[in-house]
């Protein structure tokens, strides 16, 4: 009991160090990165608009790595964790789940494709924001914020689809999990089957998460072109 109680202290310390932590360190890049990145593009005749959207760009692309990046990583330990419990109760079933990869991958895959898209035109149209605004024209002020808004639903839209269809893929998982213990193995004692369905759903939560950080991906992959920081130059 003490060493659990121990671990757990351990735990809430460190929590809190990180947290701590990685405000200051992800707020030190960001203002590395928007320094030189905005001194570099200046010198090259890159418009203040541009500029100034692609200022707040860069401070996104440091925000994926402070908060999407560690849930990729518990992303990829769910999913492969659960997989491994599962292969302990049943391997077939695992090795369907494994299968399960396959579709999940192709959705994936369409979702970075279509949110690529969708998001370098809603970065482009960003860009032209401060331009639009300064000029003072009501008419091309509503256009542009009717465009932002515009590609904003069809990127959520995108995500919608993609969350339909990885849900949709898990519910087929999950009753061909109860279909195989339910109806070909008669004496699985019921515990077994509770513990199975609930690692199923994890792992059905975990894969879930696929197409968000895909659109996350995407998003950052659009962005990462835009910021294009020089290296450091040697003394």
């Amino acid at each position: 009991m003490f060493l659990l109680i121990l671990v757990f202290v351990a735990y809430i310390g460190l929590g809190s160090f990180r947290r701590a932590y990685d405000t200051r360190a992800f707020g030190s890049i960001y203002a590395e990165l928007a320094s030189r990145m905005i001194e570099d593009q200046a010198r090259r005749g890159i418009s203040v608009s541009q500029l100034v959207a692609r200022s707040s760009l860069s401070r996104e692309l440091v925000e994926f790595f402070e908060h999407h990046f560690p849930a990729m990583l518990s992303f990829c330990f769910s999913v492969f964790g659960t997989l491994v419990m599962i292969e302990y109760y049943d391997i077939l079933l695992a090795v369907i789940c494994a299968v399960f990869f396959l579709p999940a991958g192709a959705i994936s895959f369409l979702t970075f494709r279509t949110s690529g898209d969708l998001n370098a035109c809603l970065n482009n149209q960003l860009e032209q924001e401060t331009l639009v605004i300064s000029s003072g024209k009501s008419d091309a002020i509503r256009a542009h914020y009717s465009k932002l808004r515009s590609w904003r639903v069809k990127l959520s839209d995108c995500d919608a689809v993609g969350f339909g269809l990885m849900e949709f893929l898990m519910l087929t998982l999950l009753v061909v999990a109860l279909f195989r213990f339910c109806y070909f193995k008669h004496d699985t004692d019921v515990g077994v089957i509770v513990a199975i369905v609930r690692y199923i759903i994890i792992f059905g939560d975990g894969l879930a998460l696929a197409p968000v950080l895909t659109l996350e991906v995407s998003r950052i992959w659009d962005v990462s072109r835009r910021v294009v920081i020089p290296p450091i130059a040697e003394d």
